[in-house]
């Protein structure tokens, strides 16, 4: 039930301030951020009001649409998670333009802290799934305060006028037009698959993908959303400097894909042991999953980063249409597994789809960088021989399947990997710029 409510939280949040925040930090005049900021927030309260309606109103639409009649009294939370979490975005993307990155960092580590410390200690005391909603609203809270208390530090005096709104308004039309939609279709390829999978296959199948993607995700919301926040202010400075955005590109992806590659080759192998010496033998079933989509994750790790390239160079329109083939894409894999009685070929194939779609999705976004996969696919490929080698001496080595000795293949395939990379000078440096020129 947790993991429908996330989803449906995850498919309202594009909408929160229909993509107005994503120009703040890109904008040149502190005056006209600030006005957009001023927008976002007042749409996002109204959109809450609304989420406020449909959830809590009269008419049971979600429990009834989703299958989950048990969700109805946590459906309190959503309204309040929602206006958290559409504050934050605007608060963080005005910290953003502020360059404050430290902060933002404490705030994530505040949201993930508060949220498991809740999570786990309410249902330890009560055993009451209650501890679950309240742990995920205070995580989406967290935070919040820290970067209120300095945008008020940094807000510019007396910028906020109707002119400025209206101007803010026109000028950043296409962001409302293109980009929120393709947010929402973003996250709803994201998002389907929860809802579609306890409809269809019940909620304990929906349960095993949710921590699947909860486990695959956590290294890009820890590290591959906070470096892409860190890229994007920079990349917004940088405009269109051809060579210096490059660099910016190719670096980042260097340094993200070598960083990301024995994490999530150590899931593709290790999967259904991991899950079930880490959350207990019935979930099992998570790892067969996530060893399913680890490349799917890992193509996202890399491919976080840079992402906001298209909203700089302000192609909306290519970023509205890859979403849209990404909701095609989600649909036409599950509904395959339905087809087919099985949500692991429904899965399977979700994995292999969406794996190509951002393969491509990338290269449009190198191209907004001004490089390409060609240019950077001879400076990675040598990773791939350092970590087969090192998966391959490590686990020739170490065998068995407890807790310690997964712990102990991972650390010394890591070690090996990075070993292997250092005596090899593979890292991102002087030679990747020279290299791709």
């Amino acid at each position: 039930m947790l993991a429908v409510y996330a989803s449906l939280l995850a498919l309202a949040t594009p909408l929160a301030s229909l993509s107005y925040e994503m120009a703040i930090p890109i904008e040149k005049e502190d005056g006209t951020a600030a006005n957009l900021a001023a927008v976002s927030l007042a749409i996002a309260f109204l959109i809450a009001g609304a989420v406020a309606f449909f959830s809590i109103g009269p008419v049971d639409l979600i429990p009834k649409l989703t299958k989950t009649p048990g969700l109805r009294p946590y459906l309190l939370f959503l309204p309040i998670a929602f206006a958290f979490t559409a504050v934050y975005q605007v608060l963080n993307s005005w910290a953003l333009r502020t360059h404050a990155f430290a902060r933002i960092a404490r705030t994530r580590a505040t949201q993930s802290i508060g949220s498991a410390t809740v999570q786990l200690s309410v249902g330890a005391v009560t055993g009451s799934p209650w501890g679950l909603f309240a742990g995920d609203l205070v995580g989406r809270a967290g935070g919040t305060g820290v970067l209120f208390k300095h945008a008020l530090r940094t807000w510019p005096s007396g910028s906020v006028s109707v002119d400025g709104v209206k101007y803010a308004l026109r000028r950043y039309a296409r962001f409302p037009l293109f980009a929120s939609w393709a947010a929402v279709l973003t996250m709803a390829g994201t998002q389907l698959p929860v809802l579609m999978l306890s409809r269809y296959f019940g909620l304990e199948i929906a349960g095993w993908y949710a921590l699947t993607s909860r486990v695959l995700g956590t290294p890009n919301s820890l590290v591959g959303q906070t470096l892409g926040q860190a890229f994007l202010a920079r990349a917004a400075r940088l405009g269109k400097q051809e060579h210096n955005l490059r660099e910016l590109t190719e670096a980042t992806t260097g340094w993200v894909f070598l960083a990301g590659l024995p994490l999530f080759t150590f899931i593709t192998l290790e999967g259904p042991r991991l899950f079930a010496t880490l959350f207990g033998p019935r979930w099992a079933v998570s790892g067969t999953y996530a060893q399913r989509l680890a490349p799917l994750a890992f193509i996202w790790f890399v491919a976080s980063p840079i992402s906001s390239l298209l909203n700089i160079r302000e192609w909306q329109r290519a970023t509205l249409a890859f979403s849209l083939a990404e909701c095609a894409v989600t649909l036409l894999a599950l509904y395959a597994g339905l087809w087919r009685h099985s949500p692991e070929f429904g899965i399977t194939l979700l994995g292999i789809g969406m794996f190509v779609l951002t393969a491509i999705n990338m290269e449009l976004g190198f191209r907004a960088g001004y490089t390409s996969w060609m240019r950077l696919v001879k400076l990675m490929a040598p990773l791939f021989a350092c970590a087969a080698f090192a998966s391959t001496a490590v686990f020739l080595a170490i065998q068995s399947s407890t807790i310690g000795a997964l712990t102990s293949r991972f650390l010394l395939f890591s070690a090996l990997y990075f070993l292997l990379v250092w005596m090899c000078r593979l890292y991102p440096s002087a030679s990747w710029k020279s290299c791709a020129a």
